[in-house]
């Protein structure tokens, strides 16, 4: 991480001699941005995506991007404002549903939520970060044939989602009163990642 925040804070400096020349090139203060941002200088990055956003009012990418960059100060109210202004500028701008989706999951908006991740896939269907999303929240509330629904859907786009695979395991196994279809979940989970962290515990299930 030190050698990774070197190289970054030296980007950076090279970046900001552009300025000397062109103060108002937003693609660098974008880019200075997504380099504090790596580093975990996420009030840093809000300040240059903001000058980004300040220079090129339809700048959309810095728009969601200081989204995120609230969201991970824990400024939600900010990170949703700036997501929206987003989806207003270009309401086909797939991630910023997504990442406005997950900002009111965590406010416990669930509806929002919601509504949020149907319209990334109905952008993007194919976007299996969206499905996963809306899967998992579908799990949470108990809504479980839904929750599968979008989970098989995973699997069928890309068959290596290793994560739709090991959620498919646990609702059959502790909602839908389904262990064999548990077990072949969990076993295909394992297949993919045979060294994951939680093997252990999803073995221990498969020989119950």
């Amino acid at each position: 991480m030190y050698e990774k925040k070197k190289d970054n804070i030296t980007a950076i400096k090279t970046y900001n001699k552009i300025f000397k020349f062109n103060p108002n090139h937003d693609i660098a203060r974008y880019n200075i941005g997504n380099l504090y941002d790596e580093i975990n200088m996420h009030k840093e990055a809000i300040e240059s995506y903001k000058k980004a956003v300040e220079i090129n009012k339809k700048f959309t990418k810095a728009y969601n991007n200081l989204g995120l960059s609230y969201q991970k100060i824990n400024e939600t109210d900010l990170a949703i404002d700036a997501l929206k202004k987003c989806i207003d500028i270009d309401s086909k701008f797939v991630d910023a549903h997504n990442n406005l989706g997950n900002i009111y999951e965590e406010k416990k908006l669930n509806d929002e939520a919601m509504s949020e991740y149907k319209k990334a896939i109905k952008i993007n269907p194919l976007l299996v970060e969206s499905h996963f999303n809306l899967g998992k929240l579908y799990n949470k509330l108990n809504l479980n044939d839904d929750a599968e629904k979008q989970f098989l859907k995973i699997v069928k786009i890309n068959p290596r989602y290793s994560d739709a695979y090991k959620s498919l395991g646990y609702l059959y196994y502790n909602k839908m009163n389904n262990k064999p279809k548990a077990k072949e979940y969990f076993q295909q989970y394992l297949t993919l990642k045979p060294g994951a962290s939680d093997a252990n515990v999803i073995k221990s299930l498969i020989a119950k």
